[in-house]
């Protein structure tokens, strides 16, 4: 899968000696271990495993293959399981705008935000 590398911003903690902080001005001993400022770091895509729904599952695989899709959460729904609100299977994701001319080709997409959302299933792409 092709993947431009991103950078998120982490919050990690310094490894800063005994009275030094985070802005690197003298302090107390007591100031050892201190936070340092958020740092970038480069990230690449890893294969995890998750638990997902079974009734979506075979959709959610399908988007993790889609250079670009990034799959934050899912369900398969609860039609035809009875309760009072029942709601179509979806997977909630964020894509670049290349991979949107991809997805609407199989989904209905609810935008939420500025390249992300809920992806509802077409019935023929299942």
């Amino acid at each position: 899968m092709d993947h431009v590398p991103d950078r998120r911003l982490c919050d990690g903690a310094a490894d800063l000696g005994a009275g030094q902080s985070a802005g690197g001005n003298a302090g107390s001993a007591g100031e050892t271990g201190a936070r340092a400022m958020n740092v970038l770091h480069k990230t690449i895509p890893i294969q995890i495993w998750a638990d997902i729904d079974e009734g979506i599952a075979d959709i959610v695989r399908y988007l993790n293959t889609l250079p670009g899709v990034r799959t934050h959460a899912s369900c398969q729904g609860t039609i035809g399981e009875g309760g009072p609100v029942p709601y179509r299977s979806h997977v909630v994701a964020s894509w670049s705008e290349d991979a949107l001319d991809q997805l609407v080709l199989k989904f209905d997409i609810v935008h939420h935000g500025e390249n992300w959302g809920y992806l509802y299933p077409r019935e023929s792409s299942k």
